[in-house]
């Protein structure tokens, strides 16, 4: 699209100097942070997809799958802190987060755009800026930073020991807080790399429209066929059958997903017999 076309871009309401030797660098820092922290989240969901349980592989055969999934999500937890609700540095110093950035962002606009001009343009600009406002003192936020703070950079004396089921945090959650992530950078961004572009290719299938395998599905897929359960009705009819039966629809229908995905015959809920 033509910058023309476009209602706002950097070029257009951001002083030269201050755009060339400031704003264009720190914005790849912080799409190297976004990028990385939509990483995190795709990890961390998918993991939690996975039907360990249902194939019949056993815990300690997941033991590593376990340890990457808290990891991608204490690392996203970081992430949207570092980025957005970080107040404090270690010495004290405000952190440079997206909002600090903004601000910094608003005394360098130039023409009908400056923040002290009476224009139409420049309402029209920050009611572009609201769009990607980012919510600090929300319920969600507020678990977010308690994570944070009690659990994974610190260890809290007073909550180390008590329950975290006040401060979990849904897999939809996550994704909520990363729509909201993401629309603040977008607008920061002035849309330029447009949505959606914050996984590699292979990760987001439906948007690239790539037809490879990403390595976490190779690496799900070796760990599936090793499932007792999902090799069971061609190798121990009687071991499938005990443990066939007991499963709902709900898991069957995921268990003939990994059997097809796995090149296996799907089987009937009568018996387990294959089809």
């Amino acid at each position: 699209m033509d910058e023309d076309e476009l209602p706002f871009t950097p070029e257009r309401v951001l002083d030269e100097t201050w755009r060339t030797e400031v704003y264009e660098p720190k914005m790849k820092i912080f799409y190297d942070q976004v990028v990385r922290f939509n990483h995190n989240v795709y990890f961390a969901e998918r993991l939690l997809k996975f039907p360990a349980r249902i194939l019949g592989i056993p815990a300690e055969k997941t033991i590593f799958l376990r340890y990457i999934l808290d990891n991608a999500f204490r690392e996203a937890i970081l992430g949207i802190c570092r980025l957005t609700l970080d107040e404090k540095t270690y010495n004290d110093s405000e952190p440079y987060t997206l909002l600090r950035f903004y601000k910094e962002l608003k005394n360098h606009l130039k023409g009908p755009y400056h923040e002290n001009a009476g224009t139409e343009e420049k309402r029209q600009l920050f009611v572009y800026f609201q769009q990607g406002q980012f919510p600090k003192q929300d319920v969600l936020t507020k678990k977010i930073r308690n994570l944070r703070n009690w659990y994974f950079a610190h260890l809290d004396k007073v909550h180390m020991t008590e329950s975290t089921e006040d401060v979990q945090i849904t897999v939809k959650e996550m994704k909520e807080i990363r729509d909201k992530l993401n629309k603040r950078f977008e607008t920061l961004s002035f849309n330029a790399l447009g949505s959606n572009l914050f996984l590699f290719p292979d990760y987001a299938p439906e948007i690239f429209q790539s037809r490879s395998s990403s390595d976490i599905e190779m690496i799900l897929d070796c760990i599936a066929r090793t499932g007792v359960l999902l090799q069971a009705p061609e190798t121990d009819a009687d071991y499938w059958n005990r443990h066939g039966e007991s499963m709902s629809p709900q898991a069957i229908q995921t268990f003939n997903y990994w059997r097809k995905r796995c090149g296996l015959p799907e089987v009937n809920l009568i018996k387990g017999a294959t089809s």
